[in-house]
């Protein structure tokens, strides 16, 4: 699985990379900068981190191995820790069918 998400040049990651850039640029100014970041990863066939890292207007805002991180894909993983905290909510609650075999 690791390999297939390094086969996306860690584009993945983009949706984390904007909520943490949209604080700091401005929502509308974060997914642009990503969308162009994105663009020209993906024709220059350079990792998303290295493409953000030199891009105009994101320059000096993290460190490179900071780029790194918030792009590697292991470092997200979206909303699934509260899908899971949900599910074990609804199933522990009395009542609940969740999780019981139906013959």
């Amino acid at each position: 699985m690791r390999a297939n998400l390094g086969m996306t040049g860690n584009q993945v990651s983009s949706e984390r990379s904007v909520a943490v850039l949209s604080p700091v640029l401005g929502k509308g100014a974060a997914r642009d900068a990503l969308n162009r970041a994105s663009r020209a990863a993906h024709h220059s066939g350079r990792p998303l981190e290295e493409v953000l890292a030199t891009s105009p207007g994101l320059q000096g805002i993290f460190t490179a191995e900071e780029w790194r991180d918030l792009c590697d894909p292991v470092h997200y993983t979206g909303v699934a820790s509260a899908l899971v905290d949900q599910a074990l909510a609804d199933r522990a609650r009395p009542g609940s069918d969740l999780g019981q075999e139906t013959a």
